[in-house]
Formats: structure tokens, sequence, C-alpha cells
């Protein structure tokens, strides 16, 4: 063979083999980088489903706290009744007759506020259906990460059994721990 014809091929096998390699590297670089973005927007998915699990806990805990607050237990309760008795003395009061008459529209005023009351408790409690129904919408998608379920539904079960204690305290806790560990993960 001519010297040539032999630089020529080892030039075409030399341009052939840098082509391959420059594909090569360059099909690696773009595998990198989507497994990079990927893996980016995996950790942003899992933030951002955590944050509006917590999010929700907050919602839950703050309509429950306002509910508790303002139609739970014995002070409001004890508000309402001295309410109560002041509107039934009131109408007493204004009544120009002591009498059966006077007592029965006295109760009647009574039994007023207390209904209305009732129905402002009902309606009251009816609100934390709905930051009920986002803590039950923010479970599935941290259901579906195994490395995450377990943490998600002790906060769900601590958080719906009751909002203002500290087991969800200690649930949220360990539900940050957890994510800490799965966001390294990602």
């Amino acid at each position: 063979m001519h010297p040539t014809v032999i630089s020529g091929l080892i030039g075409a096998v030399s341009g052939v083999a840098l082509i391959f390699l420059g594909s090569w590297q360059t099909d690696r670089r773009t595998r990198r980088a989507d497994a990079a973005t990927a893996a980016k927007a995996a950790r942003a998915s899992l933030e951002a489903d955590a944050a509006e699990l917590v999010e929700a806990v907050l919602a839950l805990q703050l309509a429950g706290f306002a509910h508790d607050h303002f139609r739970a237990g014995w002070q409001p309760r004890l508000r309402v009744g001295l309410t109560a008795l002041a509107h039934g003395s009131s109408e007493l009061a204004r009544s120009r007759a002591l009498g059966p008459t006077a007592v029965l529209a006295a109760l009647g005023e009574v039994a007023r506020h207390i209904d209305r009351w009732d129905q402002e408790t009902v309606r009251s409690a009816e609100q934390l259906a709905l930051p009920l129904t986002r803590l039950a919408a923010a479970m599935p998608p941290l259901m579906r990460r195994p490395a995450m379920a377990e943490a998600a539904e002790r906060v769900y079960e601590a958080a719906t059994r009751h909002p203002g204690g500290l087991e969800v305290k200690d649930a949220l806790t360990a539900f940050h721990t957890t994510l800490r560990s799965a966001l390294e993960t990602v």
C-alpha cells in the first residue's frame, strides 16, 4: 500500500473515531443533564407535596382552634347560657304582667338564643370540612412515595384525631426528618 493511502485511511479512521467519541460524549452529557433535570423536578415535586401537607395541617389547626375557642368547652357555653338568661330576663322585664304568658315568652327568648347558637355551632363545625378535605387531598402524592408514606400517614392520623395536640407536632417533626432524608436521595 502506498503511504498516502495509509495516511488517508488513518485520517478517515481517526475522523470516524473522533465523531464517535464526540457523539458519545454529547449523549453522555445529555443523559446527565436529563437526569439532573429529572432529579430537580422530582425534588421540587416532593417539596411541593410536603409543603401542601403541612399547609393543610396548619389550616385544619387554625379552623379547629377557632371552632374550639368560640364553640367548644365550658367558657363559650357559659357565655351563651348567660347571654340567653339575660335575653330571657329582659323579655320577662318588658312584660307588664308576671304570669305564665310572660314566663313562656322569656323561656321562648332563651330557647331562640340557644337555638341560634346551636345553628352557628353546626355551621362552624361544617367549616372544618374544607381543611379536612384539603388534608385528605394532600395525602395521595405522598402515599405514592414509599419513603414518605408512613410519615405522612402519621401526620394525617394525628391531625384528624386532635389537630392542636402535641402528637401533631411530633408527627410533623418526624415527617420533616423523613422528608430531609428523602430529599437527599432524590
